[in-house]
């Protein structure tokens, strides 16, 4: 009896793990979980027992908001993994739509920012108490630098994906802009290698709802910014809860964008797994060797795509667990805030 061997390396394994979401997935539950148990850790020791003093009346005026925002960063969640399984059921190419495959995501959480900018414009109805003067709010107020400097990462990442994507691709039988050709060198008649990309045919759409999604969430900013404030008493509560509003919008917001790169990381990875051609009957048997001058880009991509996701489902996963927990810092207004 011989023994079995394997050709396999931990390389292999690894590769072979995060080339599925769902490891990814994994991944950020265990960084979640670790995150969430740290930040109630400093809150709890930074402000015991503030969130108790905070009125009912305030709390059901944001309670909507968190809801939504919870079930906003699981329906993004299930989308991009939903997506995920159907295109190992249903191959891409068969697919009447394509692009859905990268802008589904974005599209859901254009829906779910939309419906958050609704609830967030019926709180005008609400009874405002005594006027609160203070400083301009802006769409900005309440959103963390850190955050919107991430947001944007995020988004310059993907839209330099997008552009570098679409001026590599070429068309394919149906003039899309959906392949990349990779040659065959130093032998003549031998038709490139032609291996799906992300070209102009997913990047274009991605585009659109990319600009469309960063419309609603800063609509959904400046109305948070623009409400008025129950009254002085509860300036400094009523900013924290708007904050933690604005964080899971960005929060959500920076997870989509990151997880439609690593999506399109994904596709672009597939260009470096070939490396040779064979052809029945013609050079002895003996493959030929292919070269595509980016295939060490493509080549980190595939690396790159389940740390991407690992941050956003991270991202996402943090926003569900706080969505029911609002973070009060404390209940006394500045003073900048009680009057100008």
């Amino acid at each position: 009896m011989h023994p079995i061997t394997t050709a396999w390396t931990v390389g292999d394994i690894a590769a072979f793990l995060f080339a599925v979401p769902v490891t990814s997935l994994a991944g950020a539950v265990f960084l979640a979980l670790v995150v969430a148990a740290w930040r109630a850790r400093v809150e709890a020791d930074a402000a015991p027992g503030a969130a108790a003093a905070v009125d009912d009346r305030l709390r059901d005026r944001y309670r909507p908001q968190r809801i939504v925002l919870g079930i906003l960063a699981v329906a993004v969640g299930v989308a991009f993994v939903g997506a995920y399984l159907f295109r190992v059921f249903v191959p891409m190419e068969s697919s009447a739509v394509p692009w859905l495959r990268f802008t589904l995501p974005l599209i859901v959480a254009a829906v779910g920012f939309a419906v958050l900018l609704v609830v967030a414009l019926r709180r005008g109805d609400d009874p405002s108490g005594e006027p609160v003067l203070g400083r301009r709010r802006t769409w900005a107020t309440f959103a963390d630098r850190s955050a919107l400097v991430g947001v944007a990462l995020a988004a310059i990442l993907l839209i330099a994906t997008t552009l570098i994507g679409g001026a590599v691709a070429s068309l394919d039988a149906e003039g899309r802009s959906t392949i990349v050709e990779i040659p065959v060198p130093n032998v003549a008649g031998v038709d490139p290698l032609r291996v799906s990309f992300y070209g102009w045919a997913y990047g274009a759409p991605v585009l659109v709802m990319l600009g469309l999604v960063l419309l609603v969430v800063w609509s959904v900013l400046h109305a948070a910014a623009a409400l008025p404030f129950l009254g002085p008493g509860v300036v400094a509560a009523e900013r924290d809860l708007r904050r933690g509003v604005a964080a899971g919008a960005l929060g959500i917001l920076t997870a989509v964008v990151l997880l439609t790169t690593a999506d399109a990381w994904r596709l672009i990875a597939r260009s470096a797994q070939v490396s040779s051609l064979e052809i029945m009957g013609v050079n002895d048997g003996r493959p030929y060797e292919v070269a595509w001058q980016h295939s060490e880009f493509a080549t980190l991509a595939a690396w790159g795509a389940p740390v991407l996701e690992i941050c956003a489902f991270t991202l996402l996963l943090l926003v569900v667990i706080r969505s029911p927990y609002p973070a009060i810092a404390s209940t006394t207004p500045r003073e900048s805030e009680r009057i100008r």
